[in-house]
């Protein structure tokens, strides 16, 4: 029987060369030498740095893949792989260094800020429709000194927001969407993890104070927070699989329907004191906890809910029909 000594050039088989590779040993020790400086001061201009660095760690695979190709099958394994080692340990400390020599941000993989101007002379009642996956919204009013002549303004994260109107006889049709897989730029791009405006991922809308408008919300899940008591919303449209939904109703509104499956639901009534206000619920809550304020009253059953009314609902100078629909979660009306 035949006898390989350990020492021979190879292993059983294979004609290769068995030496170790220097790769990891070296990386560890040099990012640990350079974590070390950066912790000192060493790097002033480091945190613009970091951000930059993140996004390119696809480089990895690239020195561990040569690493296996060149620095563990070949003669010289371990001086290659050294060598690699250290080139790539000299990249992170030359960017700490000088943050200009990274590649700038990929567009779309950051915050984006959407401004929708419209002359307000044309405008005379707004439509608005949001779409959403997961991520949370806000809406809030842009004060009427300060807007000039926009109508809507959007401060999307992630991809770019897909933003649509048109204006028809002194309408204007406005559409906004989620686009895109925000998740996997997230999980692709660690960058966006440094971030506070990325890693919060929240939509914030801002609509004009002082013009009707109607809104519509679907959702598939996310926390969603509608301040619209100064707005002039009439019409709200509120649909969610699951999540969070708080909302502040302003006096105008004249019916607001809301439909969750799960989650949480919050709504506050508009402040009875400004003006004579009446409000007629239709509850329709088959499982959960539901929280109503002492104002409501329940005055019938239907098919399809309980009717509750404030007192003197008919002789009321404002009028607000709510339809609620929640089949498994919270609700509560204050």
């Amino acid at each position: 029987m035949e006898h390989i000594s350990p020492d021979d050039n190879g292993a059983r088989g294979t004609g290769r060369p068995t030496g170790g590779s220097f790769f990891w040993p070296v990386l560890l020790i040099g990012l640990g030498v350079i974590l070390l400086m950066e912790r000192n001061g060493a790097f002033p201009k480091a945190s613009e740095a970091w951000p930059g660095l993140l996004r390119l760690w696809p480089v990895i695979f690239i020195f561990i893949g040569l690493d296996m190709l060149l620095g563990r099958n070949s003669k010289f394994g371990s001086p290659v792989s050294a060598v690699m080692a250290l080139i790539l340990v000299g990249m992170v400390a030359l960017a700490l260094h000088n943050p200009e020599v990274l590649p700038p941000a990929v567009e779309g993989t950051v915050a984006r800020h959407e401004t929708l101007a419209v002359e307000r002379d044309d405008v005379e009642r707004i439509e608005l429709t949001i779409s959403m996956d997961d991520m949370d919204t806000e809406i809030t009013p842009v004060n009427r000194d300060e807007a000039g002549d926009v109508l809507l303004e959007v401060d999307a994260y992630g991809y770019d927001p897909e933003l649509e109107y048109e204006v028809e006889d002194g309408v204007a049709h406005v559409s906004l969407a989620e686009s895109g897989d925000w998740s996997w730029v997230f999980w692709t791009d660690p960058s966006t993890w440094l971030s506070d405006e990325v890693a919060d991922e929240t939509w914030s809308i801002r609509i004009a104070e002082g013009i009707p408008c109607s809104i519509s919300l679907s959702f598939d899940d996310g926390s969603h927070d509608l301040q619209l008591d100064e707005l002039s919303v009439d019409e709200l449209t509120v649909r969610g699989d699951d999540g969070s939904v708080s909302v502040e109703l302003p006096y105008r509104l004249r019916h607001g329907v809301f439909i969750m499956n799960d989650g949480m639901l919050e709504i506050g009534l508009p402040d009875v004191s400004r003006r004579s206000i009446g409000i007629r619920l239709r509850l329709q809550a088959d499982r959960g906890t539901v929280v109503l304020p002492d104002s409501l009253e329940m005055v019938g059953t239907r098919p399809d809910g309980q009717i509750w009314e404030t007192a003197d609902y008919d002789d009321s100078e404002v009028q607000i029909q709510l339809e609620v629909t929640i089949e498994d979660g919270d609700l509560t009306i204050r």
